[in-house]
């Protein structure tokens, strides 16, 4: 997917959702950003997905 953006800067932000998986894919697929390794963390009482986000 071609994009007329890139994401430069981003610190660490928390966003409840109701459809986690449509977050997970929103972020990946329009935004581009890609899942860190080991970066999903599942179990009650919430799921956690951390993204690379580029070079610190």
């Amino acid at each position: 997917m071609k994009r007329g953006f890139t994401p430069r800067a981003l610190g660490e932000i928390a966003i409840r959702c109701r459809d986690y998986e449509a977050m997970v894919a929103f972020y990946e697929t329009v935004l581009g950003l890609e899942v860190l390794p080991d970066g999903r963390r599942a179990g009650p009482p919430q799921r956690i997905t951390f993204f690379h986000l580029g070079e610190s």
